[in-house]
């Protein structure tokens, strides 16, 4: 039985999840708001404050410390 085009996302989103090298704060980001089957039309816009929020954050961090982005 072929995979919906829902499955398919959810199954990207858990594949991107498992890996090591993605950052999760920002793929979170990206599936609630881009990676939909019908994206709200303020999507961008809502996925662009959080992300700014997210980079703001981060620049307040300790540049030594290694925190983990989840």
């Amino acid at each position: 039985m072929p995979e919906t085009n829902e499955q398919l996302i959810e199954k990207t989103i858990s594949l991107l999840e498992g890996d090591d090298k993605t950052d999760s704060s920002l793929l979170k980001v990206l599936s609630a708001h881009i990676v939909r089957l019908n994206p709200k039309s303020t999507a961008v816009s809502d996925a662009v404050r959080e992300i700014e929020e997210i980079a703001e954050k981060r620049s307040e961090e300790p540049e030594d410390g290694h925190a983990d982005h989840d």
